[in-house]
Parts: structure tokens; sequence; C-alpha cells
């Protein structure tokens, strides 16, 4: 048995070991028991938060009313309980082609209307319909649709293992902590955009791993650079991922890149896009759609006390058809989420406006904050428990790297990421230094980015078991602790803390098997405690 880490151009001659498909179906039985039985909180739907509901929304809507519009489904009421099962707050609501304010799920319509298209197919085949069940349909997309994915990705981990690791044991661990130790088994029970985005980044890495190797095939180019887009198409700090790739592309054979990444990019850039415009009317997702539009106009500030919450006046009628705009009889002033923010909204033509009050002067923009409406969970003074952000920028980043929802606290196993990174960057070869240099580049990236976000943004992901916005680093992750768990499996000391960390990481990952939408045991027990 050997433990030393591969050599340049050195492929260990290691059999498939037997217990990586018995590994494997284990974790996918148990993957299956959760599915079955997974119900809300309120016990009738299978729909696990406002985030996933959020998502459903929009697929019931394509397919059972053509739209991406939610506003009927969301006010639904449930024959037996009386309860609005399919309302989320994670909505938006602005004019739609129809001229009419609606309601919309606030996530990229990308991966919902895939979802859709395979909804579709099961309802035409059984029958089944979320309208009348939302339980077996529910359930029965996702066991499909994230089963396929784990299996994406413990294969994308078995295939580095046969490369990189000639040690049954080292082998053993890593795809056990693949298998039971992260939070994307965790979080597979529910429709969400961390697994998906996990995988494509495992085999946007599988696929660099294989060129930095030798293999220059067009479709690995391909395969590269889309992996890397859709990535990027579910998770936003994933750009990084795919500027990085394409830099890496373009450096190695600028001219398949050319013929084979760049159409890859296009055409998943074009489906991200184009969904997003069938969907809202805009280019641009609807987390971009916070603030003003253009500015229109700006009013002396004698009309500031003047403005209250009502029909429009004549006064201000006549100003404004200066200005073009001619409003309907039912126009009418309304307060938003903003103090010094008034709407002016036409009810005849679904136009609105925003009215700010800025340096004793009124200043008109058209309107384009689609998270501020009446009853919105995101206006100032609606949120609750972590949605209010962090204040303190120091206590965030305690928590989010090693307090209560902190990655190396959680998953202790990702210390062997460290270690690993250190030997592959001293003894690895090229393509082991290559990844390495990627995983935390990548790694720094994302959480200088999450680190520096505005107080409203400094929320741990909201309700969540776990530091949600980098699971799609765990495949990197995963992969550079292979060295680690060489160098450590030669001694009994080094085989028992690798036990340890692995035991506590799926201990962390076990705890909200049955519920992902919320907080991990360390916020628990830190609450209990009274750390706040």
């Amino acid at each position: 048995m050997s433990s030393s880490l591969a050599r340049p151009n050195e492929t260990p001659q290691l059999r498939r070991p037997a217990w990586l498909p018995l590994l494997a179906i284990v974790a996918l039985a148990l993957f299956s028991a959760r599915v079955c039985r997974v119900t809300a909180p309120t016990g009738d739907s299978a729909m696990l938060s406002a985030n996933d509901r959020s998502r459903w929304c929009t697929v019931r809507a394509l397919v059972e009313h053509g739209t991406y519009r939610i506003d009927g489904i969301i006010r639904e009421r449930d024959r037996e309980s009386g309860r609005r099962i399919w309302s989320t707050i994670d909505r938006v609501r602005h004019r739609g082609w129809d001229g009419r304010e609606h309601d919309y799920s606030s996530k990229p319509p990308l991966y919902p209307t895939l979802l859709a298209a395979e909804y579709w197919v099961i309802r035409q085949l059984t029958g089944m319909t979320l309208a009348d069940d939302p339980f077996t349909p529910v359930r029965l997309i996702v066991w499909l649709t994230n089963g396929s994915l784990l299996l994406a990705f413990w294969w994308a981990i078995a295939r580095w293992l046969k490369l990189w690791s000639d040690d049954e044991w080292s082998s053993a661990v890593v795809f056990a902590m693949a298998a039971f130790g992260t939070f994307l088994t965790t979080f597979a029970v529910t429709i969400n955009n961390h697994l998906p985005a996990a995988v494509t980044c495992a085999w946007t890495a599988d696929a660099l791993i294989r060129l930095g190797q030798g293999e220059r095939q067009g479709w690995r180019f391909a395969l590269a650079s889309g992996m890397a887009a859709l990535t990027a198409a579910n998770e936003l700090p994933a750009l990084s991922l795919l500027a990085a790739v394409l830099v890496y592309l373009a450096w190695i054979d600028w001219r398949r890149t050319l013929m084979f990444a760049t159409p890859a990019v296009m055409l998943t850039t074009a489906l991200f896009f184009g969904t997003n415009y069938a969907a809202h009317g805009s280019w641009r997702p609807p987390y971009a759609h916070r603030g003003e539009g253009k500015q229109v106009a700006t009013f002396e500030s004698s009309r500031v006390s003047r403005l209250r919450e009502s029909i429009v006046g004549d006064d201000w009628r006549r100003e404004l058809e200066r200005l073009g705009i001619r409003l309907g009889k039912r126009a009418r002033w309304e307060k938003t989420g903003k103090p010094d923010r008034w709407a002016l909204f036409d009810l005849e033509s679904g136009r609105r406006w925003a009215m700010r009050v800025e340096s004793g002067r009124l200043v008109l923009y058209e309107w384009d904050d689609w998270y501020d409406y009446a009853g919105s969970y995101w206006r100032p003074g609606k949120r609750q428990g972590v949605d209010r952000g962090e204040p303190s920028r120091a206590r965030y980043a305690f928590h989010v790297l090693i307090g209560h929802h902190g990655i190396m606290s959680l998953t202790p196993f990702w210390l062997l990421t460290l270690y690993g990174c250190w030997q592959w960057g001293r003894h690895g070869d090229s393509v082991q230094k290559s990844l390495v240099m990627l995983t935390v580049a990548l790694s720094l990236v994302c959480l200088a980015f999450f680190l520096t976000r505005p107080q409203i943004d400094r929320n741990y992901g909201g309700m969540t078991s776990g530091f949600r916005w980098l699971f799609w680093l765990i495949p990197l992750w995963l992969g550079t602790t292979i060295p680690a768990t060489l160098r450590l499996g030669t001694s009994r000391p080094g085989r028992g803390l690798v036990y340890g960390l692995l035991g506590a990481s799926a201990f962390a990952a076990a705890y909200p098997a049955m519920q992902p939408w919320s907080h991990p045991w360390l916020y628990d027990w830190w609450v209990t405690l009274g750390g706040g």
C-alpha cells in the first residue's frame, strides 16, 4: 500500500474498488428514503420553504397556465387547511407583458423552466398535477433531478480518485465524505440552485484536468466552458470561475477556444437571458431591479409638503402633462418601503414612477424597485431573524468562517483542504498545482465578495443549515483533500484525526437532513447559550 503523492504524468494502476458502488448505493438509498418522506413543516405539501416554493410556483405556472406570472397561484388556499400553501416571500412585482402589475418568482427562470419541461412530461404520462397533489409530483421531480445530480457529482469525484489516489483507505474516506459529509446531500431533498451549480463546477474542473493532461479534443473545450457558464447561471459569484476558465482555455489553444468554448458559453448565456426576458420583459435578472430607473424630472422643494397618500391632484396632473405623462383618473400617490420615496401609480396604464426627496428637492424616476410593494417581506422593518443582516462585519466574518454558520466549524473536514493545497502546492504536478491555484483563488475571491457585502446581504444565506452561497465550491475543496488523506493515512493518529473530521462533518450534514432550510446545530447551540 503506497501513500505517496501521484507523480507527474503517472496514473496509479488501481482498479475501481468494490466499496465505491456500495457507498454510492447506500447514499442513494438514504437520499431516496428522505425524499419519500419529505414534508413541509405545515404538513400540507412537499415544498420545504419559501425559497423552493418560489421555483415551484414558476414550474406550475408555466405548465398549467403557460405564463411566468404566479399571482393566482400564490393566493390559492388549500381546500382542507385553508392556508395559502403556495405563498412565498421570494417574489417580485412589476409590470408584465399585458401592461398590468403581476407577481413573479425572484429566482432566475432558466432552472425552473428546465424543471417545467420535466413536470410537463410527468403530467402527460401520469395525469398528476401540482394543483391537485403538492406531494407526489414534487417528490418525484426532486428524486429524478437531484438523484441524477448526486450521481454526476459522485462520478466526478470517483474519476479524480482513480486518477490521483493509489490508496484504498484514502479513496474510501474522500468518497464517503462526498456521499455523506457535505451539505450537498443535505439540500438534495429540495429544489435549489446550489446542487446543480456544484455538479457543473465539478465537471468544469474535470474537463480542465483532462485538458491539462494534454487531451485537447474540441468537445472538452466546449464542456469546460459550458459547465462553467452553467455554474455562473446558478451562482453569480461563479462568474469568476467562468473568467478563469476562458483565460486558461485561450492560453492553451485560442483557436479551439473560439471554435468550441465560445459557442458553448454563448448558448448558455442566450438561455439565461432569453428566459429572463421571456419572464420579465427585461434582460436584467430580478435582483438587479432594486433601485430607481432613469431620472425623469426634478421639482421645487416647496412641493415636498404636498405629497400625501391620495388621488393625484389637478396641479400635479398639469405639471406631469408638461413632461408628456398623461395619467388616468385613478392615478394615485402611494407610500413605499422607504420614508423618502413615494410611488406614483396609474391604475389604468399600470405604470409606476418613484418620487424621491433628495436634498430638499423632489426627483421623479422611472420605477425600478421590484422588491418594494405592499406586503413585501423585503421592505425595511419587515425582515426577521438573520434576514435583518449582521451589523458587525467582523462578527459576520467570524461566524462565516468558524462560528455558528462557519465553513470550517460545521465541516471541519475542509481543514484537510488547507493541508492538501499546501501538499500539492509544494509537491504536485502541474495539473495538481493548477487545481490548487484555482481552488484557492476562487475561495478567496468569493469569500471577499460576501464578507464585504452591505448589512442587508450579511445574513448567512437566510434560514439555512450552512453558508450555502459557497456550496458550489465543494467539489474543488473535496478534490484537494486527496493528498492530505494520502499523507495522514500513513499513521494511526493521522487516520484517527481524519475519522474525527469526517464524523463531525457528517453529523453537521445529517442534523438538518429532513429540513435543510433550518439553522445548523451550532447556531441552535449558540442561541441556547445566549449567544444571540
